[in-house]
């Protein structure tokens, strides 16, 4: 829930080089015509943008950002910079996959404001890679690194996953200790979702992919490992060093106000929810965002807030709400800290590891 005039952005850039087998995002290859097309789009819907408000977080996502070249990320900034207040310390984050030639682009993006990079390593061993469909090398991911801070980024996150082909406890400890070493200061780490329409979805039946009792082994030790290293974990797959937690990924945890621009794109604003559609001639021609419902309810309040390390507060569900939990509920609540997947701390109520790799049952028995 917003507390004060602070607004997040969003921009969806839907192109890549190459769709990976398991990514559901709605993503494509472009030219520099739809590129452009695409820009005046995005430039035109931040036009319309509410210029009261205070901007103090800007995303930029994708698909790749990085494909959509560095003029054209600049024209987005200066645009924003030209006619919105941004706060002194905005977090302005762009995604990228590692490649060799970044160091420019880099550059020309942190001179226009972007201070943090978000890196899509996923691993660093050249077979699960390879079984992820991802075009990177180890080299490459330590010259991407490396090509921030030559650039003057120093707020770096990078992007592991788990549970998938190939993965052993041994190559995720390597995996972790390589970025523990690299001293990169947020690191999020998914566990390997099968989505409808994939191409792992497809071929299922021939993936070697390890089992959930592995997969929960392979969770302890990434929470265990990065918690020991001082790389906390401050939402379920979130791991910071203090200080360097993603202020834009909080307000979604938050349900605080942000807009997204382009097809695919969520927006929460004023307790109401909007999209749009995965088409991108229909979001460049039109831009017609469908309502979705009411947001900051009280399920998505215990949902997202579950997320966090810092838990739950009964006091605030029940400030925000004019109500916590019923009797029946306080009983589940009872039932899950005595087997270990809850603890209660003060007012708050949090999942231990054993409970968020159960969450999404624990959530739902709470609702």
């Amino acid at each position: 829930m917003n507390q004060n005039n602070t607004t997040g952005i969003y921009i969806h850039i839907p192109f890549c080089k190459s769709k990976c087998p398991y990514c559901d995002f709605y993503s494509m290859r472009a030219d520099n015509e739809l590129k452009d097309r695409y820009l005046s789009a995005v430039i035109d819907e931040l036009a319309t943008f509410d210029n009261v408000k205070i901007y103090d977080t800007i995303y930029f996502g994708g698909g790749t950002p990085t494909e959509f070249g560095a003029d054209r990320i600049v024209r987005v900034l200066n645009f924003i910079r030209e006619n919105y207040k941004l706060a002194e310390n905005t977090e302005i984050t762009l995604e990228c996959n590692p490649q060799s030639d970044l160091l420019d682009l880099f550059s020309e993006v942190m001179a226009t404001g972007v201070n943090r990079i978000s890196i899509g390593c996923q691993s660093i061993h050249d077979n699960e890679l390879k079984s992820l469909g991802r075009l990177a090398k180890i080299n490459d991911i330590e010259k991407a690194i490396n090509d921030a801070r030559k650039a003057g980024i120093f707020n770096i996150s990078v992007d592991l996953m788990l549970g998938i082909p190939h993965q052993t406890k041994e190559s995720l400890l390597k995996s972790l200790q390589f970025f523990i070493d690299k001293k990169i200061p947020h690191i999020s780490c998914y566990m390997l979702q099968i989505e409808e329409g994939t191409i792992f979805q497809k071929r299922i039946n021939r993936l070697s992919l390890p089992d959930e009792n592995s997969v929960s082994e392979l969770y302890e030790i990434l929470t265990n490992t990065l918690n020991h290293a001082g790389v906390n974990q401050y939402e379920i797959s979130n791991f910071a060093v203090k200080g360097f937690e993603s202020k834009h990924n909080l307000r979604y945890w938050n349900l605080t106000d942000y807009y997204g621009i382009g097809p695919s794109a969520h927006s929460l604003i004023n307790n109401s929810r909007y999209y749009y559609e995965r088409d991108i001639e229909k979001y460049i021609t039109a831009r017609k965002k469908i309502y979705d419902g009411n947001g900051n309810t009280y399920d998505e309040y215990i949902i997202l807030q579950l997320r966090l390390t810092n838990g739950l507060s009964l006091t605030k569900l029940k400030e925000n709400y004019g109500f916590a939990f019923a009797k029946k509920k306080l009983t589940v609540i009872e039932n899950y800290v005595k087997a270990g997947y809850l603890i209660e701390e003060n007012d708050n109520i949090k999942l231990t590891t054993k409970g968020m790799l159960a969450s999404n049952r624990i959530i739902a028995d709470l609702l």
